[in-house]
């Protein structure tokens, strides 16, 4: 499946970004500079995702109604069947 969910971005006291979903509760991560940011929230997503249909669980609607207008908002794209693709391949 396909899915764009809202993220928001803020910046770290010590530098970078922390991100988080707020339409999945706890759904949150870090990254070193806005392009590393954005790489592990789309990493997160998918990650969250892809647990959340193996267990057959409700997902939640992308919802922007919550996100405060000053919020440094970016839309996020998860892949859950190319992620799978990708996951087959590491090792654990």
């Amino acid at each position: 499946m396909k899915y764009v969910y809202p993220a928001i971005f803020t910046p770290a006291d010590e530098g970078g970004y922390n991100v988080a979903f707020p339409d999945f509760l706890g759904a949150v991560t870090y990254g070193l500079s806005l392009e590393d940011a954005l790489e592990m929230a789309e990493d997160l997503l998918n990650l969250w995702l892809v647990d959340a249909e193996e267990h057959n669980e409700e997902i939640a609607k992308p919802n922007t109604a919550q996100i405060p207008a000053d919020a440094n908002v970016h839309m996020i794209s998860a892949d859950t069947i190319a992620y799978r693709e990708v996951l087959a391949t590491l090792e654990f």
